[in-house]
């Protein structure tokens, strides 16, 4: 990593992180072997810009800022392998967009990923109010070729760590997919 001063009272930089052995999730080990980029960054703000990621034989180019106790990233993903991700995975390469904005203590996350075979799309946020810390999942959608799963619901991340499921659907089931193991 390297900063250097810049106008006002800004500073600029840039780093790059190397991982001689990257590997999966699933071995304990990191599939990332590569992440180099800008940053800018002031009193109030941190923003990064052509940050790109080389990782389970793909790449993911991010970019964004975090404002006082704000977030706003970016991040498109390219040919990822779901099993150099994690072993157990299915065998397929995805690619997409995630977006993650809001408060620190609170953020929403929105993706959208598609494989050869694979889909997913989500609308996930994480809720401190009243009760213990949950997950709000407006959309969760899981597609495998025709089969496809649907959820929306909450799970709570502390204590009981509660599911409640307002609404799911199952379409078009595959014998051993992913999405349906159990169907016939």
């Amino acid at each position: 990593m390297q900063a250097q001063p810049a106008a006002g009272d800004r500073l600029k930089g840039g780093l790059a992180l190397l991982n001689a052995e990257p590997g999966d999730l699933g071995s304990g080990q990191l599939p990332l072997s590569l992440l180099v980029g800008d940053f800018q960054a002031d009193s109030q703000t941190l923003r990064w810009q052509n940050l790109r990621a080389t990782l389970a034989g793909g790449s993911v180019a991010l970019s964004g800022e975090l404002t006082g106790r704000r977030l706003n990233l970016q991040a498109l993903i390219s040919r990822l392998s779901l099993p150099a991700l994690h072993r157990a995975a299915p065998a397929d390469t995805v690619s997409g967009q995630l977006h993650v904005a809001g408060p620190l203590n609170a953020p929403q996350l929105e993706a959208r990923l598609q494989g050869s075979r694979l889909q997913a799309q989500a609308r996930v946020g994480l809720v401190r109010s009243g009760r213990e810390p949950h997950l709000r999942v407006s959309l969760l959608e899981l597609r495998d070729g025709p089969g496809s799963l649907s959820v929306n619901g909450e799970l709570g991340l502390a204590g009981t760590r509660r599911f409640s499921v307002q609404g799911w659907r199952i379409s078009a089931r595959r014998a051993g997919s992913p999405i349906c193991p159990w169907a016939t």
